[in-house]
């Protein structure tokens, strides 16, 4: 009765835990929270927003959204977009141009009142100095010449199109295009041509992965609704591709799930038969519980999960469901797991990462692993030791014939050796390549697949970019003088070297250009003034204590992102003094989680392998078993990156922590068949050989995944296994080989020099199949 009250609370804390999983592909799960580019991002975002989300508009002739009843409309879907949750700031070139038109208007009501004041002053002054009416109009006159040569020839030049009006349909294509057709340079960002308008929308700083999607589909809702005369319509930027990415890590992950189940399944009653099927469906539901309440762990303490979640599963269901078939067949509740400790120590290398998506799955699957070991543990003392008859094993062929196999392969002592050093040779050659092995940052080929990433290249392909890399600079007072004339040398360094990159968006050296080279304090404070605060609060934040230039870039490589913003740091013109610059946005913070990827390679795995054969040692009684596991899983990881150089595969973000994943899924092959093959047991390798397959069964579900990054997972993954068992084989069979033929040279010389056998014995007790494999 108690067990059961036990096990139905356990359901019901698990059911609501599960219910409060949340996914996170958002910076936090890029880079650790303390990291300087996620402070600066940070920092930057509270100052101007978050990088913008863009709304690209075709409208069906040229010209067509920039003035009249489309106007009013754009103008209004703008405002709509402002008042969705989750936006912070909103341009576009509807709102543009009314602050414009606002600002022109009050130049004009400033110039007429300044033209009264001067008339008033004038007359004011010659009535003083008394020379009468006449000559005080005649002075009041001549001011007058003065100020009216000054401004009536820019007001003619500035007027031609009508009064600064929305109603004016002139105005609109007269300020944000070119006489080609083409939008000018100081508005292309949001005005790219004649037949497009891009709407940005930033949003709040710090929003999470569901309120970012809530963003992202509020404004397609918005635009569907504008009954704008449209083209074409397109939501774009970082965010919302970021936002895909987690949804679809969310709808993925029942589908991977089940599918991981039922595939697993299918690996028990095909490799297993000899089972009872009562003791196989247990099995299997005791590694999908042990899944099931490691995820619900993550969700009661308020984890957020990254991209590391959809491989989990497959993991701990092809994993996880072998220790509870040790419990239940007459199983040592120590030894059981000790072993899983030695997987999960190995995984839990992995949270020493920088990465929270790495370090998170390696947390997951080493508190899957001791979550199955205990848990099987504890079925297998409800339900009682299991003692059914041991059937002859159906074994694969490569498990009934691994004896013959391994006298043909290995042969005499010397073939033996011979094979391990050439199989040593090939390891050591992995290793090697491993530094020099391609690190798969590209977004379009980890991401392909999502609707998302192909709409990005098609505003990409009108824009001239899809996200933001913006210099911010903070300084006591951002608009002095010597700044002002720093951001237009910044600016013009940055495109002169990398104009196939990226393009400037805005900078308070566009929004200032109309003042020349070298304008005055009072000059810049007035135009400060001048300028309408929605146009100046997109480079220069309040209190003028921050500004950015904003430049867009193109979709590419996370590795050519790190290499642009280094050279951009090199090429910037040295600050005047009291000022500091720092490269932000999110191609920025992707650039920096690359480079912590490809850094020190080498050294995580091997400790991921060397905490395995530490663990193992400290808990088997026969070391000797635990370092030839560690052999197998060194000699299979080094194949493993051996294959991947040979095939042109590149290492993902997953795949770079190849060797404590090859340690904890197949490291413990070797330490099963050394324990059958010392029993000689028959068909050692039967047992082994399913567990193999029923892993690789479990790794194959992520095949159907729409993520490449996923797919190349899954199959990198089940390839490790594969190699792991060979060379678990390699590494048992020729220790035994080796150790056969001393025996032989010890017997033989033995007789040789005439010593007396010693008489034969009474035979050794023969430990049964259950026994060796509860050892292994």
């Amino acid at each position: 009765m108690l067990a059961t009250l036990v096990a139905l609370g356990l359901a019901v804390v698990t059911a609501l835990g599960l219910a409060r999983v949340q996914v996170d592909t958002t910076v936090a799960s890029l880079l650790p929270a303390g990291d300087p580019t996620v402070v600066a991002l940070g920092r930057e975002q509270l100052a101007f927003g978050g990088d913008p989300i863009a709304v690209l508009l075709q409208s069906r002739q040229a010209a067509q959204l920039l003035s009249g009843a489309p106007l009013r409309q754009e103008i209004a879907l703008e405002a709509r977009l402002a008042h969705l949750p989750g936006a912070a700031v909103v341009y576009g070139p509807g709102t543009t141009l009314n602050e414009v038109d606002r600002s022109l208007q009050q130049v004009l009501l400033d110039i007429a009142a300044e033209r009264d004041a001067l008339v008033a002053r004038q007359v004011a002054a010659a009535k003083a100095t008394g020379p009468g009416a006449a000559a005080a109009q005649q002075a009041a006159a001549a001011a007058l010449r003065t100020f009216d040569d000054r401004y009536t020839g820019l007001l003619g030049s500035a007027l031609r199109t009508g009064l600064p009006t929305v109603a004016n349909g002139t105005l609109g294509p007269r300020l944000f295009l070119a006489a080609g057709g083409g939008g000018r340079p100081a508005f292309r960002w949001l005005v790219p041509d004649a037949t497009h308008v891009a709407i940005l929308v930033r949003p709040e700083p710090g929003l999470d992965q569901a309120a970012t999607l809530a963003l992202v589909r509020g404004a397609q809702r918005a635009v569907a609704a504008s009954g704008l005369p449209l083209r074409s319509a397109i939501v774009s930027g970082y965010p919302v591709i970021i936002a895909a990415l987690g949804h679809e890590v969310t709808s993925e992950l029942p589908l991977l799930g089940g599918l991981s189940l039922a595939v697993v399944a299918a690996g028990f009653l095909l490799t297993r038969r000899h089972r009872p099927l009562w003791e196989r469906l247990v099995a299997l539901g005791t590694g999908a519980a042990a899944g099931a309440v490691t995820l619900a762990g993550f969700g009661w303490a308020g984890v957020h999960l990254s991209l590391g979640l959809l491989a989990f599963l497959p993991i701990i269901l092809g994993v996880g469901t072998d220790y509870p078939i040790y419990a239940l067949r007459q199983g040592r509740p120590r030894l059981i797991v000790a072993t899983a400790a030695a997987s999960a120590a190995s995984l839990a290398v992995l949270a020493a990462s920088p990465l929270p998506y790495v370090r998170d799955l390696g947390i997951g699957l080493a508190s899957g692993l001791l979550a199955s070991a205990l848990l099987g543990v504890g079925v297998a003392r409800l339900l009682g030791p299991t003692r059914t008859a041991e059937a002859p094993e159906a074994a694969p062929v490569a498990a009934a014939g691994s004896a013959r196999l391994a006298r043909a392969v290995l042969g005499g002592r010397r073939r033996a050796v011979a094979t391990a050093v050439a199989a040593a040779a090939l390891a050591v050659a992995g290793w090697v390549a491993l530094g020099g092995l391609p690190l798969d940052s590209d977004p379009e080929r980890l991401a392909t697949g999502l609707p998302a990433l192909q709409q990005g290249i098609q505003a990409q392909d009108v824009l001239g970019a899809a996200g933001e890399l913006d210099v911010v600079v903070h300084a006591p007072d951002v608009l002095t003088p010597q700044l002002v004339s720093w951001y237009g040398r910044a600016q013009d360094a940055v495109v002169e070297a990398h104009g196939d990159q990226l393009r400037p968006i805005v900078s308070p050296a566009s929004l200032l250009s109309w003042l020349g080279p070298d304008a005055t304090a009072a000059q810049i404070d007035a135009a400060d003034s001048l300028l309408p605060p929605y146009l100046t609060g997109a480079a220069i934040g309040s209190g003028r204590s921050e500004a950015v230039l904003s430049f867009g870039v193109r979709l590419g490589s996370f590795g050519a992102d790190a290499a642009l913003v280094h050279d951009i740091r090199a090429e910037l013109p040295p600050l005047p003094p009291g000022a500091t610059a720092s490269i932000s946005g999110l191609p920025a913070v992707a650039a920096r989680s690359y480079e912590l990827l490809a850094g020190g390679r080498v050294l995580p795995n091997l400790a991921g392998i060397g905490v395995f054969a530490l663990a193992l040692a400290l808990a088997l009684p026969r070391r000797r078993d635990a370092w030839k596991a560690a052999l197998a899983a060194a000699l299979a990881v080094g194949w493993g990156f051996g294959v991947l150089r040979l095939t042109g595969t590149p290492l993902s973000p997953l795949t770079v922590t190849l060797g404590s994943l090859t340690s904890a899924v197949g490291g413990e092959f070797a330490v099963m068949a050394a324990a059958r093959v010392a029993g000689r047991t028959p068909r050692p390798w039967a047992a082994v050989v399913a567990a193999a397959a029923t892993s690789i069964a479990g790794f194959a579900a992520l095949a159907v995944s729409r993520l490449a990054v996923l797919r190349q997972f899954g199959v990198v993954l089940a390839g490790s296994v594969a190699l792991a068992l060979l060379a678990a084989w390699l590494v048992v069979a020729t220790d035994d080989a080796l150790r056969g033929a001393r025996a032989r040279q010890r017997a033989h010389g033995g007789q040789a020099g005439g010593a007396a056998s010693p008489p034969p014995g009474p035979p050794a007790p023969r430990r049964s199949p259950e026994m060796i494999e509860v050892e292994a």
